[in-house]
């Protein structure tokens, strides 16, 4: 069973995409880490996604505690192997943070990454 296939168990409130700030009082956390940590930037993290699923702008992060610890501030790298940018809650939480540490968000809000790669020649490359 893959990711998809996990998220898909969970209930839906918006199948086309993010909810905009409108995701429910329980969010379906995944079982898994979806991100890991590579380097902190001044007062953010940097963290490539592990699975090819794409998050929402403005997504909750949060640790594998379930706390939340910021929120998607930017998304950038090639395809299947981006990085995000989560802007700490509280930026002095910053050393905490190490090579060992995984990172979980809401999968209710996490998009295909079909969506954003129309290309067909990419996506066979990429084998998705």
């Amino acid at each position: 069973m893959d990711f998809q296939d996990k998220a898909a168990e969970g209930p839906y409130e918006n199948i086309n995409g993010c909810n905009n700030g409108k995701s429910s009082n329980k969010p379906y956390f995944s079982q898994f880490s979806v991100a890991s940590f590579s380097y902190a930037y001044e007062d953010a993290v940097i963290v490539k996604m592990l699975v090819e699923m794409v998050p929402c702008h403005n997504e909750a992060v949060y640790d594998i505690n379930q706390k939340e610890i910021g929120k998607v501030g930017k998304i950038f790298g090639p395809a299947p192997y981006f990085h995000i940018l989560i802007l700490l809650n509280n930026p002095r939480k910053i050393k905490e943070f190490g090579h060992h540490s995984k990172f979980i968000m809401n999968v209710r809000n996490l998009l295909p990454l079909e969506k954003f790669v129309q290309d067909q020649y990419l996506l066979s490359i990429y084998n998705i």
